[in-house]
């Protein structure tokens, strides 16, 4: 695994993108920028394990594999779909789920521009992940992006999701990221390179209120909103049609 030194230089990456310098670096760069990343995993495999009765699931922005290969590796998964738009990151997380690839399908779709649109007629999962994947995608476009994932599973499907979230009184919000930067120089980042993908960031990831995305999530049909994991300003929700 790389070690994430990418935002030492800011000229380097100006503006934040899931390019071969991320991919190579992702999987350090995740785990030191996400708090509670290996629990979030566990989780997820435990809420598959709940409730999938069909145990087919569709992680959407697969990124490395980390969280297919974790729930192949740990429960009784009949077929798995991975989709992301990088193909640098499809490379790796076919690597990583090598041993279980009869079980595994990997795919460029977006859910926006209709690229292999048909990934799931075979078998129709009754599980979705998103994980810190809607931050990424424009304001305008989200519910059209969750209701054509919904529309590629079963009725009765489950999404579990996790995202970045920013809250009302400016001082909670302000106190909760300034405590999440705090949190990422233990991890081993400098002040410069926080610094600089914060700067990299900007209008590239864009967080919503907690009550903007259940508001969300119930006009795409799922009528039962959960939170499931909180730290600062992260949330999980496990939602439910």
């Amino acid at each position: 695994m790389g070690i994430d030194n990418v935002f030492i230089n800011k000229d380097k990456m100006k503006s934040f993108e899931f390019n071969e310098d991320v991919c190579n670096v992702f999987d350090d760069m995740v785990s030191r920028s996400v708090p509670g990343y290996e629990d979030i995993q566990d989780l997820i495999a435990l809420m598959f394990d709940s409730f999938s009765l069909e145990k087919i699931f569709l992680d959407v922005g697969c990124s490395t594999g980390t969280t297919m290969n974790k729930l192949l590796s740990t429960t009784q998964v009949k077929h798995c779909y991975g989709v992301d738009v990088s193909a640098c990151m499809l490379e790796k997380a076919k690597e990583k789920c090598e041993p279980y690839k009869e079980k595994v399908t990997l795919s460029d779709h977006n859910y926006l521009s209709g690229v292999n649109k048909n990934i799931c007629d075979i078998m129709r999962p009754d599980f979705v992940i998103l994980n810190l994947v809607l931050q990424f995608i424009r304001p305008p476009e989200r519910e059209e992006f969750i209701k054509n994932i919904k529309s590629s599973c079963s009725d009765q499907v489950t999404m579990i999701v996790f995202e970045k979230i920013i809250f009302e009184d400016p001082v909670i919000n302000t106190t909760y990221i300034e405590s999440y930067l705090k949190w990422k120089y233990s991890r081993g980042y400098s002040k410069t390179e926080i610094e600089n993908k914060r700067l990299a960031l900007e209008n590239k990831l864009i967080p919503y209120l907690d009550s903007e995305n259940i508001k969300l999530f119930n006009r795409c049909g799922f009528s039962m909103v959960e939170h499931c994991f909180s730290f600062l300003n992260f949330r999980g929700y496990l939602c439910r049609c």
